[in-house]
């Protein structure tokens, strides 16, 4: 249940990464500040033909983390099982549960 939460947030994240251009473009000068504030940490311009164009960019966090292709390759990998804890823990091992004291041990039945 938990991870599917995770994932749908990560694909809102997504998506909206996906359709900056849009947001930017159809929003007024307050959303595009905003937008620029939101995404990045820095934008780099230069001065071609005495016009002003983006020549690169440094992303916010979550953004750099989430477009990073190790990340999303980390991620594509763990929806092979959706029900792994990431702690390694579960109710047969001995630091979830300690083998004796919890219950009654056989020899004590």
């Amino acid at each position: 249940m938990i991870y599917a939460e995770i994932e749908a947030t990560l694909n809102r994240a997504l998506a909206l990464v996906g359709r900056v251009d849009e947001v930017y473009r159809t929003g007024g000068p307050q959303v595009r500040r905003l937008s620029n504030q939101f995404f990045f940490e820095m934008l780099l311009i230069s001065v071609e033909e005495d016009m002003p164009v983006v020549a690169g960019a440094i992303l916010r966090e979550p953004w750099s983390t989430l477009l990073t292709e190790g990340f999303q390759a980390q991620m594509g990998g763990n929806t092979t099982n959706l029900d792994q804890d990431l702690s390694g823990r579960g109710s047969k091992m001995m630091t979830l549960v300690p083998p004796v004291g919890f219950e009654p041990t056989l020899s004590e039945v």
